[in-house]
């Protein structure tokens, strides 16, 4: 085979394993949760990782037989990828995240579910790793194929989630390394083999595998209420929409204890199985809305808005409010395409044609970046309910939330009209965080806006809600009255008054501990730091750097809460969190077994060993640490987390592939290696500390600008991050052949911890820290080259 052949088909395969990592990562999300992302990442760097220890192993015997070993890697890596959704959906490796910590059949079945999903990552990787040793001479060329493909498969896989469904997608991605195997020009029965495999894939596309999800999903659960059953399907990079319809089903969030009609039964909105709420119809003219009754009404009642913006519009709840309250203009901010294109088209009649409404003007975007780039002035503005009428057990405890954030909240201050509102309401949660860490941001918010911010805040509280109400004006007595006489009249509590003091908090509404009162008035009053120390859970106002994780947990009060509520309690109130550090452990574990351990006998020296750990291992950790940065940072600046997830993880590799393919010019020596590492450290250091600003400022400015400037942000480091590896690696197997695999599997154990560490590094510290460990871990890599160590 000729090494260009093979870099074609090292191009489609590298595209295939990477679109196979984001389909893998939307399968999870329906069947179990999101956070299975970062182990999906882990597993396909963890696949790269003992990739290279099987070639320390088998090496030469592996080149001997390349013309038919090649090939052979192609063919099973298309076909464990497409038994992939069939095979994690039978009993044996099907798991539930409920059961992973009182049932260890679930921890054995996880275990076996990854092991079958390194299958695919293994195969392609050490296809892609035989191939580099193969043709060591055009390595730069071969890399540069490996980046270009993996670049183009995080765009590959986006399109495909609009075209096809979320189970489908892995067997029509296998076709791409059979088309390799053509290109590489394997001998005539590897062709027959490649055409039966394409055959197969077609046949089992007919059918798409159905995905089982959890029991415990919120979907799953509204399933069993009577009559239930899917009425709509549809699918996107959103993922996957369903609505479902029951008699049963009634909403009311907070709904007031005085309320004597009737709850009427909705139709259930639930994206990816986690619940999105229910299609409230546009009501009648002079009629009265359901929501009146709740405490979602307040602003309404404070004053009569002529303009309102409603964020993240959703099902149409707090749009139904607002129209029922004949607002004469509404801009509703809306991301997601699907559940748009769902009100406005199939279940028009359903909300009765609640967006299309002449006071209703929607925008698909993500709310911050609509008001970042907006110049109008509101005179209410609404945010999305916080907490979930279906509930969570923390599962969206990794959930990032930057439209909750103090810099978001002041980007909706300057959009407030003189006497403006800014309303948000939050379900009650036990043990209370999520109102605690609202108010504190809205506390921190208002200290550098006003003299005497108890006067800007209002807050009422009903048996299961509370609504927090700012104003840019001062509050008037007259407004101070109306607030008391709606909770006397609807059967809430008030939990702040701007002008009264000394009211009753508990009068319809009793608390079993009536400390949340204290810890209300400590954030208020500014003398909150000892409670943020004290607390068992993080409350601290959310900023950009450590945006709102609907994570809450201190490790420290473990055991304080174990005491309280019980060791087998205290992991479900922030489930996804504990998910994530049993995942960081798995994949060290399986790290130190596949991958480091066996090349631990390896015949070169014990100080080539601890360079060569050093420099691919710092290469490695680094380069993931600033990629998820990256994709933090542009998510409030392209408008949604999948936009900007695929366009950083293509515009690296992209970037890295272009780099790796000039490194073939520049000489090898251990002075080079060390100032292109150290170069690396200088410029992730000038990110860490200019990167927001430079967004912040260019927020809103149009999309196509914003991207050309994500190019080049991106571009640049990712250009430069493409050398230290296929310079090392060139080094290396100059200076020791048989070190080659070694730096190989460091590289790819260091990646697999990277994700995520990353991950549990910006919610203990921030994601400035992430940055300044990928500094260092470039560091690292210049510290292994350096002088002193010759």
């Amino acid at each position: 085979m000729h090494s260009t052949h093979v870099g074609i088909g090292i191009g489609m395969l590298s595209g295939a394993l990477i679109a196979f990592q984001l389909a893998l990562m939307q399968i999870f999300s329906i069947t179990q949760w999101y956070h299975f992302a970062h182990l999906i990442i882990s597993l396909a760097l963890l696949g790269f990782g003992a990739s290279g220890t099987f070639l320390a192993f088998f090496r030469e015997r592996l080149l001997r037989h390349f013309a038919a070993v090649y090939p052979a890697l192609l063919l099973l890596t298309a076909v464990t990828m497409a038994l992939a959704p069939l095979v994690i959906q039978i009993d044996l490796f099907r798991f539930d995240t409920y059961l992973l910590f009182n049932d260890r059949r679930h921890l054995l079945r996880l275990a076996l579910t990854c092991l079958f999903l390194l299958l695919p990552f293994f195969f392609g990787a050490l296809a892609i790793g035989l191939s580099f040793v193969r043709y060591g001479e055009n390595i730069g060329k071969l890399y540069f194929a490996n980046l270009l493909g993996s670049g183009l498969g995080g765009l590959l896989a986006l399109a495909l989630m609009w075209l096809a469904p979320p189970a489908g997608l892995p067997e029509i991605l296998a076709v791409l390394p059979l088309i390799g195997g053509f290109v590489g020009r394997a001998h005539k029965q590897s062709r027959v083999l490649f055409g039966l495999g394409l055959i197969v894939l077609l046949v089992m596309n007919v059918d798409d595998p159905k995905l089982v999800r959890s029991e415990y999903k919120s979907i799953e659960k509204t399933l069993l209420l009577p009559d239930a059953e899917v009425v709509s399907r549809s699918h996107g990079p959103y993922g996957l929409l369903e609505v479902v319809s029951t008699p049963a089903l009634r909403y009311a969030p907070g709904l007031s204890l005085n309320f004597q009609g009737v709850v009427p039964s909705r139709l259930g909105v639930f994206n990816n199985g986690n619940g999105l709420g229910v299609f409230l119809p546009k009501p009648a003219p002079d009629s009265l809305s359901i929501l009146q009754y709740s405490t979602n009404a307040l602003p309404y009642l404070i004053q009569q808005p002529e303009k309102a913006l409603i964020l993240s519009s959703g099902t149409g709840e707090q749009l139904s409010l607002a129209l029922s309250h004949q607002i004469p203009q509404i801009d509703a901010v809306e991301p997601n395409r699907l559940l748009v294109a769902l009100m406005q088209e199939e279940f028009a009649d359903s909300t009765n044609h609640l967006l299309d409404d002449p006071a209703v003007t929607v925008h698909l975007l993500e709310p911050r970046t609509f008001v970042q780039g907006s110049a109008e002035f509101y005179d209410l503005i609404q945010l999305p309910v916080i907490g979930s009428f279906f509930g969570s057990s923390g599962l969206n405890a990794l959930e990032q939330r930057y439209d909750l954030t103090r810099e978001a909240f002041g980007e909706l201050w300057q959009r407030l009209s003189p006497d403006g509102l800014i309303s948000i309401t939050c379900w009650m949660d036990y043990p209370v965080r999520n109102p605690l860490k609202i108010l504190a941001t809205l506390s921190d918010l208002l200290e550098k806006e006003v003299e005497e911010k108890e006067k800007h805040l209002a807050a009422i509280r009903s048996w299961s809600t509370v609504t927090f109400v700012l104003k840019k004006s001062a509050f008037t007595q007259a407004e101070d009255s109306t607030i008391r006489e709606f909770c006397g009249h609807m059967f809430f509590d008030p939990l702040l008054l701007p002008v009264q003091s000394g009211f009753d908090r508990e009068h319809f509404n009793q608390l079993d501990d009536p400390w949340f009162f204290d810890a209300v008035d400590q954030l208020v009053t500014g003398s909150a730091d000892s409670l943020y120390h004290d607390y068992a859970f993080r409350i601290q106002p959310a900023t950009d750097d450590k945006p709102y994780f609907f994570q809450f947990l201190r490790l420290k009060s473990l055991n304080q809460l174990s005491q309280l509520f019980g060791d087998q309690t205290v992991p479900f109130m922030e489930l996804g969190y504990v998910v994530v550090w049993l995942t960081l452990l798995l994949v060290v574990l399986a790290s130190l077994a596949f991958i480091l351990v066996p090349l631990v006998p390896s015949s070169f020296s014990l100080k080539r060993k601890f360079r060569t750990f050093l420099y691919f291992g710092g290469i490695g950790l680094g380069y993931l640490f600033v990629e998820m940065v990256f994709i933090q940072q542009f998510t409030p600046f392209l408008g949604h987390p999948i936009y900007a997830a695929s366009g950083v993880i293509s515009l690296m590799l992209l970037s890295s592939g272009i780099g790796s393919y000039f490194s073939g010019r520049i000489r090898l020596s251990p002075k080079n290696l060390m100032i292109a590492s150290l170069c690396i450290a200088v410029v992730i250091v000038i990110y860490a500390v200019s990167l927001t600003a430079v967004l912040r400022a260019f927020n809103s400015y149009s999309m196509l600008i914003k991207i050309g400037l994500m190019i080049v942000i991106v571009g640049v480091p990712g250009l430069m991050m493409g050398l230290p590896f296929p310079l090392g690696l060139t080094d290396i197997s100059k200076r020791e052949p048989s070190a080659v695999p070694w730096a190989w599997a460091v590289n790819g154990c260091a990646s697999v911890v990277s994700a995520s560490l990353a991950i549990l590094i910006s919610v203990e510290a921030g994601f400035l820290w992430v940055m300044i460990c990928a500094a260092l871990s470039y560091f690292m890599a210049a510290l292994a080259n350096s002088p002193i160590r010759h």
